[in-house]
């Protein structure tokens, strides 16, 4: 960075943070995901996750309503530089048809070979908001949007990152707020990911802390303070 800014006629800095502090920054998550340390600047307005709007009809569960079996939701990248295959099928073998009820969205991943056990469900996708409510864990990549989502839920995770992006940092915070366990995305294996769902749902701690996060997370702005600060912001730049 600083070779950058030396280029650009601009001092050096002491941290990234520096190059932010000049600017009021609206951000769309929670300061509970970030990393320990170093803390973000003052300047920086935390409004809360912003969450895609639905498109077309609600999704309705497949399964009958007094099924016992908790809900897994398995919610890897929707991106096209990672291939999700891998984790999928892996999570698929480690989630047992008689214990658990399984949807898994598959974005662009290629599921043609991907054996699905008993009654899971593949879906290209399915909007959380309709999912969330009913699910008892997330199994995920760790990306910011499915952290975000599962936990303004009250939804403990299992996280299997791939080592890229914000992902290997949140799944560190993850498991820094008990609010699930982390697993290395490359290697871990069916019987890891089994062990780490079972001890998501049968401790108790990590539902708990997950919803005491869905409450921080509902007390914060959202979207209408969001707007209602950058108005302020556009009116305070053009001087009106």
């Amino acid at each position: 960075m600083n070779d950058v800014r030396t280029g650009a006629g601009l001092p050096p800095v002491q941290d990234l943070w520096e190059t932010w502090r000049p600017f009021p920054v609206v951000c769309a998550s929670t300061p509970d995901l970030d990393p320990p340390a170093p803390p973000a600047p003052a300047e920086f307005a935390y409004v809360g996750p912003v969450f895609e709007p639905r498109r077309g009809a609600p999704w309705a569960p497949p399964w009958p309503a007094q099924d016992p079996r908790p809900l897994a939701l398995v919610s890897f990248s929707t991106g096209r530089a990672w291939d999700q295959t891998s984790r999928i099928g892996r999570t698929l073998t480690a989630l047992s048809a008689d214990r658990y009820r399984v949807l898994v969205t598959t974005a662009m991943a290629d599921v043609s070979g991907v054996r699905a056990p008993g009654d899971a469900v593949l879906a290209p996708y399915v909007p959380h908001a309709d999912v969330l409510p009913h699910a008892s864990v997330t199994v995920t990549h760790a990306g910011h949007g499915t952290v975000a989502a599962s936990l303004a839920h009250g939804v403990p995770l299992v996280a299997l990152p791939n080592m890229a992006a914000d992902q290997p940092a949140l799944a560190g915070q993850i498991e820094r707020l008990g609010v699930g366990v982390a697993l290395d995305g490359d290697t871990a294996t069916p019987e890891q990911i089994a062990a780490a769902v079972h001890t998501v749902l049968t401790d108790d701690a990590y539902a708990r802390n997950a919803r005491r996060l869905a409450d921080t997370i509902s007390a914060l702005p959202g979207p209408d303070g969001a707007a209602a600060l950058l108005e302020r912001l556009a009116g305070a730049t053009s001087g009106r």
